[in-house]
């Protein structure tokens, strides 16, 4: 098909650049047109002055449309290096560093926010079944930076049965935003997420959420942990489609197949667990990281090789590795100076031969809810809650 986006070949060290070209080319002739390039890359989050003049220098042989050779040969050669910084911001405003608030406890998540805002992070990313919103408000509040810089995204927790927890319906999810908003100690939320699809009531749950976006409670509403067929079940219920979703994604985990179908659909991907495949990735007592530790030593050992020989540390690699591939991605820590440590991912790039290498690790093996206790991932948990409501 003429508009079906190509495979990126690990094989091949300009195949990351090849598939953005796909992406791009919205008609799929195989060229691009001025008004494709700039609505390309105003969707990346381009800027007017970054575009200004950049077809013309792409356009080499001066014939009004940009060749795939043409846009590899100026990307490779730097004339499309694009310079991101941690002011740097997708499509919702959203900065693409966030720091994230899981597995901390109330007083861990006090200080470990006001420390994050305070190091320059704008992007704070929480949920209600994180069960530590009140100490999220109050760092937000101890940093002293004003809540109109701060990005703020939460989450409602549908209900899941197998765990004893009621679904949500309209009426709950209304009131759980509230809640949220009242801990965080704000009045809106930047962006409000469906934590899961683990409720057969998720569309009215989405409802809600619409609701809540036309009250002015949430600037923006969006899922996370979706596949194409959960965003069917909203757009045949005549429903303003998410915004965003938010899903696990990490070398050994890197969604292309719903990468595309976002792409295609004009949804913004937020990146979470982005470290999920280093060794040190929850490895606490009762994190759950020694439950996929095996299913990652392959990928370590090309991960490392990366990391030393761009001289960068295996974290800031990997967040790294995720801007490049065109997500906002998320990282916690309640370590001061690895907080700071980790928004270092601004400064440098990771050469596309190295990015290949990395592709090659891809097996589409979510680790994140596997340590969670969801065996192969929320998604296959999500087809038999949707199984079950269907009987």
């Amino acid at each position: 098909e003429a508009t079906k986006m190509a495979e990126v070949d690990p094989r091949d060290p300009f195949g990351h650049i090849a598939h953005e070209f796909k992406c791009i080319d919205a008609n799929g002739d195989g060229f691009l047109s001025e008004d494709e390039l700039f609505s390309g890359l105003q969707e990346r989050c381009w800027g007017q002055d970054e575009l200004s003049g950049l077809f013309e220098k792409l356009d080499t042989n001066k014939d009004g449309k940009i060749s795939l050779e043409e846009f590899i040969e100026g990307i490779s050669g730097g004339a499309m290096s694009k310079k991101l910084s941690a002011e740097s911001k997708n499509s919702l405003g959203m900065p693409l560093a966030g720091f994230g608030c899981y597995q901390l406890s109330e007083e861990q998540a006090e200080s470990a926010v006001c420390e994050a805002l305070k190091a320059g992070f704008r992007h704070i990313d929480s949920a209600e079944a994180y069960q530590n919103e009140t100490g999220v408000g109050k760092g937000i509040k101890a940093s002293g930076v004003p809540r109109e810089e701060i990005f703020i995204t939460t989450k409602v927790m549908p209900g899941y049965a197998a765990w004893n927890m009621p679904e949500k319906g309209y009426d709950e999810t209304i009131a759980a935003c509230k809640k949220s908003l009242e801990q965080l100690q704000i009045d809106y939320c930047d962006l409000y997420l469906i934590h899961a699809p683990l409720a057969s009531t998720r569309v009215d749950i989405w409802k809600a959420c619409v609701e809540l976006k036309r009250q002015g409670l949430a600037k923006h509403i969006g899922v996370s942990n979706y596949l194409p067929e959960h965003f069917a079940e909203i757009k045949e219920a005549g429903l303003e489609q998410p915004e965003a979703n938010q899903i696990e994604m990490h070398p050994l985990c890197q969604q292309k197949e719903l990468s595309k179908f976002m792409t295609q659909s004009g949804i913004v991907p937020i990146a979470y667990s982005s470290l999920a495949t280093m060794s040190s990735w929850r490895a606490e007592a009762d994190q759950g990281g020694d439950k996929t530790a095996s299913l990652k030593e392959e990928c370590q050992k090309v991960q490392k090789e990366v990391s030393d020989r761009i001289g960068k540390p295996e974290a800031a690699m990997l967040l790294r590795w995720g801007l490049q591939m065109g997500y906002a991605v998320l990282t916690k820590s309640v370590n001061p100076e690895r907080i700071k440590a980790n928004l270092d991912i601004f400064t440098f790039e990771i050469p596309e031969s190295d990015m290949a290498a990395l592709a090659v690790c891809d097996k589409q093996t979510p680790v994140a809810w596997t340590a969670a206790g969801f065996d192969g991932g929320v998604q296959n948990v999500s087809v038999a809650v949707t199984a079950k409501a269907a009987e």
